[in-house]
């Protein structure tokens, strides 16, 4: 069983398969009550500053599900909470997404779209958070508890 003090790292996990399309997985280890940041990023220098969205369910074929945070040209122009972040170089296409203080109800799929110009160009990134695990034979408090996201992107 896992106590608190094992809770101060990031684990990521990639698995590629070799095709003209990369497909992954990714996952990331977080915690309740702690920030947790969702990779998401592009070729800037390639596609200049571009539209992207987050949204809580599988990326739609245009746009996103459930909206979370959205940005035109690096200005975000919705942001369902302020507990969404934007803590990364969005201007060096760094567009991940930090969920402030995380909850059991942020579990579920995040995806992030970026909108690369051209038709069919746009890079989809699933992610899958998984149900929080507690263990609550240890002690009568409660314990930070582990979720985990599970990305698959398409390397365009």
């Amino acid at each position: 069983s896992m106590t608190p003090g094992t809770c101060g790292f990031l684990h990521l996990i990639c698995h590629c398969r070799l095709f003209s399309v990369s497909s992954c997985t990714v996952t990331v280890t977080g915690y309740i009550g702690q920030d947790v940041t969702l990779p998401c990023s592009y070729d800037v220098q390639a596609n200049g500053v571009v539209n992207f969205c987050w949204g809580h369910g599988q990326v739609p074929r245009s746009k996103c599900s459930n909206t979370v945070l959205s940005s035109d040209n690096g200005d975000v122009t919705f942001r369902e909470s302020p507990r969404y972040q934007l803590l990364s170089q969005v201007m060096q296409g760094d567009v991940s997404l930090t969920i402030v203080k995380a909850q059991k109800t942020d579990s579920g799929v995040y995806g992030c779209r970026v909108e690369i110009p051209g038709w069919f160009n746009d890079q989809k990134i699933n992610r899958q958070v998984l149900n929080c695990l507690s263990d609550e034979h240890l002690t009568a408090r409660l314990i930070p508890c582990l979720f985990a996201i599970i990305q698959s992107c398409l390397l365009l």
